[in-house]
């Protein structure tokens, strides 16, 4: 089922009556594959590059490292559209290295079949798009530098994510709203030994008019979650990206809601 509308309303009788949206709003919230450790958007300049981390738990089997990059403004500093294709060879406008966390480079080596001297870690590229992947991580905090030797700036997306027994789950108290009603938010955060209750919880809450609002969400004592409540006065469809974090891991999502007139 591509999206909730694909189910056109219709109700499963064959059960406890549940709306197939319901059961496709928690599936689209927890089972999309690999887990998300961290995102990051910003902007190299000409003749520089940026350094970031990302934190590794020791529940991990296999973390996968993708950053896409393109071209922000021309070289008369004009904005553009077109995508740059990264070339990671000696000469190379783009390149992106990953680095253990031990500090030491993962090297590239085109003659093996992984890609790099390490025959856990690959790496690919497609069109724009550079790849790590690596099995059985060391846990950790590993880093990657962009380096831009373009006489322009560029712009690039990185995505961690993994295959990990630690799992973010994120659930909403009804299937869709009314304007002036509120949102009942939970993220539970499970580990190989259950509930983890340490983290800090933090979710941007984007309104149908495109305004934000950054909310903290806290663990009850009774609750098997971290929970927030979310005033939604809009018509439309709001959105939640929500961040977890302790001092071993990191976790991000996104959950999406309808609000309806209440004359509908």
């Amino acid at each position: 089922i591509k999206d909730q509308s694909s189910c056109g309303g219709f109700r499963d009788t064959t059960t406890s009556g549940t709306d197939i949206g319901d059961i496709y709003r928690d599936m689209s919230a927890t089972t999309s594959g690999l887990e998300t450790f961290e995102t990051t958007k910003g902007t190299v300049n000409a003749g520089s590059s940026t350094s970031k981390s990302v934190a590794i738990s020791t529940d991990t089997d296999s973390t996968v490292l993708s950053v896409k990059t393109e071209s922000s403004v021309n070289s008369a500093g004009e904005p553009q559209n077109n995508t740059t294709k990264i070339q990671t060879s000696e000469g190379g406008n783009i390149k992106v290295r990953l680095y253990y966390p031990n500090g030491t480079q993962v090297r590239l080596n085109e003659s093996t079949e992984s890609g790099t001297e390490n025959p856990q870690i690959e790496y690919s590229e497609t069109g724009d798009t550079q790849t790590y992947q690596i099995n059985d991580p060391q846990p950790g905090e590993w880093e990657y530098q962009v380096e831009n030797t373009k006489s322009n700036a560029v712009d690039f997306t990185a995505e961690a994510s993994g295959s990990t027994q630690t799992t973010l789950t994120l659930i909403t108290d009804s299937q869709r709203y009314t304007n002036g009603s509120t949102t009942d938010l939970s993220a539970v955060l499970t580990g190989p030994n259950g509930s983890i209750s340490d983290a800090t919880v933090t979710a941007t809450i984007e309104a149908p008019d495109g305004t934000t609002k950054d909310r903290t969400l806290t663990k009850e004592s009774d609750s098997s979650g971290y929970d927030a409540s979310i005033s939604v006065p809009q018509t439309g469809e709001y959105s939640a990206a929500v961040t977890v974090s302790n001092d071993n891991l990191e976790r991000e999502k996104n959950i999406s809601w309808p609000v309806v007139s209440k004359s509908s």
